[in-house]
């Protein structure tokens, strides 16, 4: 029989919520009064039917009993251990955590669970007070289990202790959250503490010195098939596009993309040139006038009614006031709507409608994977499009790479673009050394094998593959990007 270890003692304790959580809200929809409310009728008929598949419960509990066997614990299905395994005091401390955690948990799970039914009959005065007292009921749990594990006398739970509270903080009013932010919130909480649990048996990593000015000296597997697909989706649609949204005849769209210029563009003058190139931008943008058009005519039907989708459209200061959402990163802030007001989103997103919803699940994937360290999982995507996308200050707006750079041992010693080695006889763009980064985290998890727990850049290294990037994790989403058509490049050849 293997010794008992905090990480070990804190899931015991943990790993019975949801079974509990599952067996309560059974016993809520057993108790609960009669209604003749038709919507809470069916919210009711609804949720019973979910719980009776219910299988996340049935996992837990057979990971739990599995836990117990391999360190011999015979355990009841609460939880309750023999305190002789639990002689030491830091063993102790992690029982107690693991037991605030399975509080916060359950908490959450049944804070959400009310919340479903008093959205569906929110005129019933009964779920409006229980759903007030649940809201209360979660953060007194979070409070609870951050003061154990700071009781816990290892760096990764001193490293934790607040972060639940944290992420409950991220919904503005508990009290009155809607069942839309507390179901992914009970998902993300459960994923961080499990992935706790996990953390404190962690080996302590040596520390890893990366000098970013020798990136592009380092063999890294799969960056030469990598590198070729950086901002180069396949867009099969761009042609029809360009025809359509700004107007262009076939012949003319042919000739912009194959980049064929009139012979007499040679003899021109430079002034000549110039003079063509400002009249070609201002017939550019009086056609991106249009965008919202080409947007509902060309965009697939199915995303125009959707209203998770966001696009970054105008820049505000920052104390400004709207009713829309907004994206703020340091002292800058724009707009975001659900209808783009610019062609780029229309040719970046529109000519390649099978990959968007490919690299939204990735994105998501990665998101729900990024909840081990406390991160929020957004319900919206953020896109940005432009010629050459800035991955600043984007990035630093959530520094999930830095966390896993911290998670992987890596310390990075950061230069100016200017000062990384050559690459390809030029230095290398943002996107380069983000996109060689991203590999490189990648691959170092797989490497390491499940001990560092879900590979999030994995998910992040496809969305780069099909030519997308995602720049950041931000409270109103998460951020993806996409590099736009030079429309200057494109219809150049059309002004000769």
């Amino acid at each position: 029989m293997k010794p008992l270890t905090p990480g070990q003692a804190f899931l015991l304790a943990y790993l019975p919520a949801r079974s509990i959580a599952c067996a309560m809200r059974r016993a809520w929809l057993e108790n609960a009064p009669p209604t003749d409310d038709p919507a809470l009728q069916h919210a009711v008929g609804f949720m019973s039917m979910g719980l009776r598949v219910e299988a996340t419960a049935d996992e837990d509990a057979a990971r739990h009993a599995a836990l117990a066997a391999e360190v011999g614990i015979a355990i009841s299905p609460t939880g309750e251990a023999l305190h002789a395994h639990l002689s030491q005091p830091t063993l102790a401390a992690a029982w107690r955590a693991g037991e605030s955690a399975r509080a916060v948990a359950i908490a959450a799970m049944l804070a959400a669970h009310v919340v479903y039914f008093r959205d569906s009959a929110p005129n019933v005065p009964r779920l409006r007070t229980e759903a007030v007292a649940r809201a209360r009921e979660l953060q007194e749990a979070a409070a609870k289990l951050a003061e154990d594990l700071r009781a816990i006398d290892l760096p990764p739970a001193q490293a934790r202790a607040d972060i639940a509270a944290r992420m409950i903080a991220t919904v503005e009013d508990l009290s009155v959250a809607s069942y839309v932010e507390l179901s992914p919130l009970s998902t993300d909480l459960c994923g961080f503490l499990e992935a706790t649990g996990r953390a404190l048996d962690a080996t302590p990593i040596a520390p890893v010195t990366l000098h970013l000015g020798d990136l592009f000296l380092r063999r890294e597997e799969g960056w030469s098939d990598l590198e070729t697909r950086l901002f180069c989706p396949a867009r099969p649609l761009l042609q029809p596009v360009l025809e359509r949204a700004l107007g262009l005849l076939r012949a003319d769209a042919l000739r912009a993309l194959s980049g064929k210029k009139n012979e007499t563009a040679a003899a021109l003058s430079f002034d000549e040139l110039a003079r063509r190139r400002r009249a070609l931008h201002e017939a550019v943008r009086a056609r991106t006038m249009a965008a919202e058009d080409a947007w509902d005519r060309l965009a697939p039907k199915t995303w125009l009614d959707w209203d998770k989708r966001l696009f970054v459209c105008e820049k505000i200061p920052p104390d400004a006031v709207t009713e829309e959402p907004t994206l703020s990163v340091a002292w800058t802030s724009w707009v975001l709507r659900r209808t783009p007001t610019s062609i780029d989103y229309v040719t970046s997103l529109a000519a390649d409608p099978e990959h968007i919803d490919p690299v939204e699940r990735h994105a998501m994937e990665a998101c729900r994977r990024m909840s081990q360290w406390g991160f929020r999982t957004p319900s919206r995507f953020v896109w940005l499009a432009e010629e050459a996308v800035r991955f600043h200050p984007y990035e630093g707006a959530r520094p999930f790479r830095e966390r896993a750079d911290e998670m992987l041992g890596f310390e990075l010693v950061k230069r100016p673009i200017d000062d990384v080695q050559p690459h390809h006889g030029r230095g290398p763009t943002e996107a380069e050394i983000v996109a060689k980064m991203d590999l490189l985290r990648s691959n170092e998890w797989k490497a390491r094998g499940a001990a560092t727990g879900p590979n999030p850049f994995e998910s992040i290294v496809e969305i780069w593959r099909l030519g997308y990037a995602l720049v950041a994790v931000v409270d109103v989403g998460v951020v993806l990007a996409a590099s736009a058509p030079s429309f200057a490049a494109l219809l150049e050849p059309l002004v000769a």
